[in-house]
């Protein structure tokens, strides 16, 4: 046993402490005992391992703190502590300078980051993130010309971004978010041409933004929301034409909108929202024909009205415009929005009719204008010559509700895949898995760790509800949008046909009716498999129905309106999938 040099016991639900005679292995050079049920802490004798290379103990139960005689291990290079709960100091284990990836996210480590990581130049990857470190980190990071990840996000962080940061040139990920970072974003930033994930979210950032973040032409997902960021949006941000998600929302920018917002023909989500942004808003918006998930521009100083070219975003869910001074009448042009599941221009000076052909429109959207009228429940009904109706004895359907979506979407989801591969059958073309992925344009790496990280690894306190083919859990992600997520059972042999799996998903992406989930993505990842689809509040038809106070306020129009739908839906997976 003395000689042996790499032990892999990973994944098998081992339990107990680790024994301290391990560190007897003078010779051991990889150690991997991931994904267990391991509790304790590390032995201090792992200090005599001077062999060691690798050591991976993730996602156990370990506690207390990292022994310091982890100093001694001059050849490790790859150390992955993460989702246990070490807490203490983090030791210095960079004395070999030869360590490249460091990752102890997720533990209760506190104390600052130790001084010599700042020459530590071989660092390949760090996560530090969901920890307690503290301190200041003005100076606490040098040079890294091998740097492609660091993610310092929700510590207790201060100090400033350091200039040395352009020099990461081949980063691809920085996340700084949820700190107490102050000053400015430094220029050098804009160095960064690799970079595709950009978070420095809920800081104390201040000043602009500089115009050199166009530079940035890989960018996928730039998040500066919550700072205290002042000046305009640069136009420089049009130039990021693979930018996927924008969050400069609750800062202190004015000015207008840039033009040029509307070369970014790849953005899915555009918030904007708790500014002082004023001017109207720029019809380029109406080239966004990607936006999917967001545009959310409310509680600024917008004036003018609505632009009519909004009505080009057809695949977009969810429109906040509300708390501005937009005039005029909504356009017609609004109700052309398939997609469309919420439209908020509450608290404006709007006037004239609401357009007929909303579906499942709510008067709260439409409260606190100058003049709008409708015919929805709390609107005041516009002035229109008397008409007669026919046929009292027919119920009158008007909107369905909300709460029983989910209801409908489960039955549709199922159908779609049930009837679409009735159809798909019939057809050889192979699938074309870059058209399934640009569902939601992502990083596949980042938003299967953000989707984890989301979920507490699947943990069962974010479990709601679960069915024949898996689990599904609600998940808030990073950007603070709201997924579920279906976790496909393992042991499930459908799920396991790649060829059949892909179908499946790719009718998924093809579906586009309003009772219907919306497919975001899906992931085919060796550990999990799973679909992130749209999260719909207040519950199940089920669930109401079983609550008689509930299932009184839900009354027979209602319910008509509900087998309205579930028939259009069933029409649209039959006729249009």
């Amino acid at each position: 046993m003395s000689s042996l040099s790499t032990i892999l016991i990973n994944s098998n639900n081992l339990s107990g402490e680790i024994p301290a005679e391990l560190g007897n292995m003078e010779n051991l050079v990889s150690l991997a005992s991931y994904e267990n049920q391991l509790s304790g802490p590390i032995p201090p004798s792992f200090g005599n391992l001077v062999s060691m290379n690798v050591m991976l103990l993730f996602s156990n139960d370990l506690s207390g703190p990292l022994p310091p005689s982890l100093f001694n291990l001059t050849n490790l290079a790859d150390i992955e502590l993460d989702q246990n709960q070490f807490n203490g100091p983090l030791p210095d284990l960079c004395r070999g300078k030869k360590l490249q990836i460091l990752h102890v996210h997720r533990n209760n480590l506190d104390g600052p980051i130790p001084k010599t990581f700042r020459d530590c130049g071989s660092l390949i990857s760090i996560s530090l993130g969901f920890n307690q470190i503290h301190g200041d980190i003005t100076e606490a990071f040098g040079v890294y010309p091998h740097l492609q990840s660091i993610s310092l996000q929700s510590n207790n962080l201060v100090g400033r971004l350091s200039p040395n940061i352009g020099s990461w040139r081949n980063l691809t990920a920085l996340d700084f978010a949820d700190n107490m970072i102050e000053g400015t974003i430094p220029a050098e930033l804009g160095e960064l041409e690799n970079l595709v994930k950009l978070r420095l979210s809920s800081n104390r950032l201040a000043v602009e933004i500089p115009p050199e973040i166009g530079n940035l032409v890989n960018l996928n997902s730039m998040n500066f929301g919550n700072n205290q960021l002042s000046g305009q949006i640069p136009k420089q941000i049009g130039q990021l034409q693979n930018l996927d998600t924008l969050d400069l929302s609750n800062n202190q920018l004015d000015g207008p909108i840039p033009d040029e917002i509307g070369n970014g023909l790849r953005l899915r989500a555009l918030q904007l929202g708790n500014n002082s942004l004023n001017a109207s808003l720029p019809r380029t918006l109406g080239h966004l024909i990607y936006l999917q998930s967001m545009l959310d521009v409310s509680q600024n100083n917008f004036s003018g009205p609505i632009p009519s070219e909004l009505g080009n975003l057809q695949m977009l869910m969810y429109v906040n415009l509300s708390h501005n001074q937009f005039g005029g009448a909504i356009p017609t042009s609004i109700t052309s929005m398939q997609s469309l599941s919420v439209f908020d221009v509450s608290y404006n000076i709007l006037e004239g009719p609401v357009p007929k052909g909303f579906h499942n429109a709510s008067a709260k959207w439409f409260l606190h204008n100058k003049g709008l009228c409708g015919d929805l429940a709390g609107m005041s009904p516009c002035l229109t010559p008397a008409h007669h109706v026919q046929n009292r004895g027919k119920l009158i359907v008007e909107v369905s509700v909300p709460a029983v979506f989910v209801a409908i979407s489960s039955m549709a989801c199922f159908l779609a895949i049930w009837v679409c591969r009735k159809k798909s059958s019939q057809e050889t073309n192979a699938v074309r898995k870059a058209g399934v992925f640009s569902v939601w344009s992502f990083d596949g790496k980042l938003a299967f760790e953000d989707i984890v990280n989301a979920t507490d690894n699947f943990d069962e306190k974010h479990c709601i509800g679960e069915g024949a083919y898996g689990r599904v859990y609600k998940a808030t992600l990073q950007d603070g949008h709201v997924v579920a997520v279906k976790k496909l059972h393992p042991d499930d042999e459908e799920t396991h046909d790649e060829e059949r799996f892909h179908k499946e998903i790719e009718t998924l992406t093809k579906i586009r009716q309003r009772s219907i989930v919306k497919l975001y993505g899906f992931c085919c990842h060796p550990r999990y498999r799973f679909l992130v689809c749209q999260f719909i509040e207040r519950g199940n038809l089920a669930s109401i129905l079983s609550n008689e106070d509930l299932a009184s306020q839900f009354h027979w129009q209602r319910r008509t309106a509900l087998i309205r739908d579930v028939a259009q839906a069933i029409t649209y997976l039959h006729h249009d999938c």
